[in-house]
């Protein structure tokens, strides 16, 4: 996964929408 994809990952997962996704709030890529 180039590196652009990842920052674009977390900064998705910063949105306020992320939680409406099924994610839960601490989800970590890591």
């Amino acid at each position: 996964m180039p590196s652009s994809d990842l920052f674009r990952a977390i900064a998705d997962r910063d949105r306020p929408d992320f939680s409406e996704r099924g994610l839960p709030d601490d989800f970590d890529l890591t």
